[in-house]
């Protein structure tokens, strides 16, 4: 190997190894470009989600999920919708026949996984809130979910 071959030979290794590491650092370049595009679909969708959520009547807002909760006070309101009183002035709203019908399956099921068997689809969104947040608890020596009352 002359010197010519050597030299060519340290120059070549050198540019590869510039090379992968100029790909390497892309790489992780693009995957967080990807990571922030994600977190900006979210945002984006979420947030276009909240919107559509807050237009329309009160009752459009109910009947789209099941359940809404409002941070402003919304005055005098019927008695077919049922309120809870969350924190900081928001207020849990759904319809008066829906913690009815909730009700209705508490007396039903005697388990506590049976009733999320049983439960309609359409329920289910409201059920999960309630039982993450606390507003309902299994109550053991009745075999029924209750729904705490703060009135």
């Amino acid at each position: 190997m002359n010197e010519d071959e050597l030299i060519d030979l340290i120059f070549n290794q050198g540019s590869k190894f510039q090379q992968s590491k100029k790909e390497s650092r892309d790489r992780e370049i693009l995957d967080k470009l990807d990571e922030i595009e994600k977190i900006l679909q979210y945002l984006v969708k979420s947030y276009s989600t909240k919107n559509l959520n807050h237009g329309g009547s009160l009752c459009e807002q109910v009947l789209s999920a099941g359940y809404t909760i409002l941070d402003e006070d919304i005055g005098k309101i019927s008695k077919n919708y049922f309120v809870i009183e969350l924190d900081n002035n928001r207020k849990l709203i759904t319809f008066m026949d829906t913690i009815e019908l909730l009700n209705f399956y508490f007396s039903q099921s005697k388990d506590e996984q049976e009733l999320e068997v049983k439960l309609p689809k359409r329920l289910l969104p409201l059920f999960r809130f309630l039982k993450r947040n606390g507003l309902i608890y299994f109550d053991y020596d009745k075999k029924k979910y209750v729904i705490i009352d703060y009135k």
